[in-house]
């Protein structure tokens, strides 16, 4: 067994979940989680496979984690957190097929769970996994329940394929078994539920909020002469000299930072990545380097000025910068997205732990991260031009100059 099952259940308390992303309570029943994730589902319009699928997936990783873990042992050291999201990720597609079939979860829980019998009138997932502790331990350990839950989605998924019906008469029963197989899973991870449910909905709003309301700038309490300026406009441009090309940065006409170069080989226009920070201190209001730049570091607050404006964070960033730069140059600069990557997002907020801007939701990365590359596309076709950073807006734009 991987993980034994305790009583106290403690991977996270319900308040540590709320605080990791902060954007919702967690749900009191499991009738509100399913409410709530349906607020969420932007596939609810597309045919019922694709949550089936979406299922089937989450089911996947969560042996994935099973497999990493016993190859790796102690070495993975993120397994209890990943085993808890993918949990929360099979409850959220489960809620999905369920509203997709007009079927709701709580229906299906009284069925397996309680059958003929009195049942709560309202019912919790920590409630159901009570009830299973109750009755005969069977699978009796981790990977003998993630053995019979991925049997059960696999029925599941074969019931669909051969009704190819959304009638909920017919995914009922598949449904309700792979539900009390989530519960075994979950018992024999020594994982609640209850948790689970709320660190999902946390991360999908998190992702994907009802109403986008930024944070406020990381300064904003601070004297005018320690904030990023509200309003930057930076000229950049190219010259080339014998040795190379320079990408150069002028603000009012005075040159600021170092020329920069590509710093590589290959060419690939890195050397206008300062527009990647100006879009970070733009929409999060972060930015170490820029800050560095302007010479505006909080040094009437020595901790803020080591910890958050110093060296390290400078660093920090400038990985940050380099990591999204190596994936998007292989999805052409995110040319025409108008989304990302839920993996990329969650890897960048990772670099950010123990910093102010590890509060930033990952939309706002998102934003920021898009309204960046938008700027460095343009200026790769141009050679040259206007950026324009506005915190008061969260903006990041580019004016052409002529030549």
């Amino acid at each position: 067994m991987i993980l034994s099952y305790s009583p106290q259940l403690t991977v996270l308390s319900v308040e540590e979940a709320i605080l990791t992303q902060g954007h919702t309570e967690p749900p009191s029943t499991i009738a509100e989680y399913q409410a709530l994730a349906k607020e969420t589902d932007v596939i609810s319009a597309k045919p019922l496979i694709l949550p089936l699928l979406g299922f089937f997936g989450e089911v996947g990783s969560l042996v994935s984690e099973l497999k990493k873990k016993q190859r790796d042992e102690d070495a993975y050291i993120g397994y209890k957190s990943s085993v808890v999201e993918e949990i929360g990720d099979v409850l959220w597609y489960l809620a999905c097929i369920c509203s997709h079939t007009n079927t709701s979860v709580e229906e299906i829980a009284r069925s397996e769970f309680y059958g003929s019998s009195p049942s709560p009138d309202t019912l919790t997932f920590g409630s159901l996994q009570q009830k299973c502790l109750e009755e005969a331990p069977w699978p009796t350990d981790f990977e003998m329940a993630l053995l019979a839950l991925c049997s059960e989605t696999g029925a599941m998924i074969s019931s669909h394929l051969e009704t190819a019906s959304i009638q909920n008469h017919k995914l009922f029963p598949n449904m309700a078994a792979a539900f009390r197989m989530i519960v075994h899973v979950a018992n024999q991870a020594g994982i609640n539920l209850d948790i689970a449910a709320a660190r999902n909905l946390n991360k999908i709003f998190d992702r994907w909020p009802k109403s986008k309301v930024y944070l406020p700038l990381f300064d904003e309490q601070c004297e005018k002469e320690e904030q990023l300026p509200r309003l930057i406009s930076i000229a950049m441009f190219e010259k080339k000299f014998e040795k190379g090309t320079y990408v150069y940065q002028q603000c009012n006409d005075v040159n600021i930072g170092d020329r920069l170069t590509d710093n590589k080989h290959e060419e690939d226009d890195y050397r206008f990545h300062d527009v990647f920070h100006l879009a970070y201190a733009s929409v999060l209001g972060w930015s170490p380097v820029t800050r560095a730049l302007f010479k505006v570091k909080r040094k009437s607050v020595p901790k803020l000025d080591e910890n958050e404006d110093g060296a390290r964070a400078i660093i920090v960033e400038e990985a940050i910068s380099a990591w999204i730069f190596s994936r998007a140059s292989q999805l052409n600069y995110f040319d025409g997205l108008t989304s990302l990557d839920y993996g990329l997002l969650k890897a960048v907020r990772s670099f950010t732990h123990g910093y102010e801007v590890h509060k930033c939701p990952l939309w706002m990365w998102e934003e920021a991260i898009l309204q960046g590359y938008s700027v460095f596309r343009q200026l790769r076709s141009r050679r040259q031009g206007q950026v324009i950073a506005d915190l008061q807006h969260r903006s990041l734009s580019f004016k052409a100059t002529q030549k």
